[in-house]
């Protein structure tokens, strides 16, 4: 059932005013006000029930794991021809779907080390509630002082997944969703360094109802020439193949993640105190 917006606007003014200027970033005028509204609705309820669905299935073998997933060939034959490639892998997905859910099933199927680069949480026994149940299928790697631990990783022919969607403004500003946005470069940089394949991946309900894991095809950012430009480009390719995904489900993406906290320079905040 969907959460009426005046409630949560309520609870959270600020987060509802902001995913309203993201959706108008991310369509425009293409949308009504009410679909808008309803993306923002149906999103908070996916969101919601996630941490329900991962206690219901926190207890699942792998065999029910599988069995409950949907996966289609292109997305296997993606997965198996950046793992040919055999210089490890990035998993490059975002605030959308059910992350946690994908990563038991991509835990399972890669013949190598999973990591998940992440931050510590707040307060203290959320974080250790969060990340054990994490540890239980992939190795935690929190992001101050990631660099080594990432670089071993990748060349021990592992897989690492990271939200490229994050706030980050020690990152380079490239477009996301019509407006620049500090992203990290840290996949960019390590592909042209390792020629560590980027694979773009997220974990959402279909039309069915059943949760489709969906691969799309890696690439990679070239270690020859400008080196900056390179790393600069592969950022926004990054971007974009979240775009991609977001626009095709919206109802499941975070609209309240506050993406765009950093600013370029000249740039005018877009959340007004």
């Amino acid at each position: 059932m969907p959460i009426p917006l005046s409630l949560y606007q309520q609870i959270s003014p600020r987060r509802v005013k902001a995913a309203k200027q993201h959706l108008d970033l991310a369509f425009g005028d293409t949308l009504s006000k009410t679909r808008k509204e309803e993306i923002i609705s149906n999103s908070l309820v996916h969101f919601l029930t996630l941490p329900v669905h991962s206690f219901i299935t926190s207890t699942w073998s792998n065999y029910e794991i599988h069995e409950s997933l949907t996966i289609s060939e292109e997305s296997i034959s993606n997965l198996k021809e950046a793992l040919a490639e055999d210089k490890g892998l990035f998993f490059l997905t975002c605030h959308l779907g059910h992350f946690e859910f994908a990563m038991r099933y991509v835990s399972d199927v890669l013949p190598h080390n999973f990591s998940i680069l992440t931050k510590k949480f707040s307060p203290a026994w959320l974080n250790n509630i969060i990340q054990n149940k994490r540890k239980r299928h992939a190795h935690v790697i929190y992001k101050i002082g990631a660099a080594k631990n990432i670089m071993r990783t990748l060349k021990n022919k592992g897989a690492v997944a990271i939200l490229m969607d994050q706030n980050r403004p020690d990152g380079i500003f490239v477009p996301f969703f019509n407006r620049l946005a500090g992203t990290s470069p840290l996949a960019a940089t390590l592909s042209a360094k390792l020629g560590t394949p980027i694979l773009p991946a997220c974990c959402v309900r279909n039309a069915e109802g059943k949760h489709e894991i969906i691969i799309n095809k890696a690439f990679t950012v070239a270690g020859y020439g400008d080196k900056t430009s390179n790393i600069e480009e592969g950022t926004r390719r990054c971007n974009a193949e979240m775009e991609n995904f977001i626009l095709q489900y919206p109802d499941q993406y975070l609209w309240t993640h506050m993406r765009y906290k950093a600013c370029a320079e000249g740039q005018e905040p877009l959340y007004k105190k």
